[in-house]
């Protein structure tokens, strides 16, 4: 949490710096304390697990939808779809709610 306060401070020195100033110097120095503190941040995974987040929850909420079950199912493909819905931007529920909806639904996913 350290690091995202660091980052906010750096970003709020910047923006003060463009509105405020017509300093370069300013704006560069506070550019290099972003870099500075963000240096050892990974951010390389990021789009790739954004991706793959939104293809497997897109993939649960065709599957698990409660309208795609009998009465028999209907209760638990409506309490599944709501952890779905609920865990959207998830990546690690979403793959325990997928493993639970293959056991209860019997749904196939790869």
């Amino acid at each position: 949490m350290n690091n995202i306060s660091n980052i906010a401070k750096s970003l709020k020195t910047i923006i003060k710096s463009l509105f405020t100033s017509s300093d370069r110097t300013k704006f560069k120095d506070a550019k290099a304390k972003i870099l500075k503190d963000t240096a050892d941040i990974d951010f390389s995974g990021v789009t790739h697990d954004w991706v793959k987040n939104k293809q497997l929850y897109d993939e649960l909420k065709k599957k698990c939808h409660p309208d795609k079950f009998d009465a028999e199912l209907n209760s638990e493909a409506t309490r599944i779809f709501k952890l779905i819905v609920k865990n959207k931007y998830n990546y690690k529920e979403l793959l325990r709610v997928k493993e639970e909806a293959i056991k209860i639904l019997g749904i196939k996913i790869e």
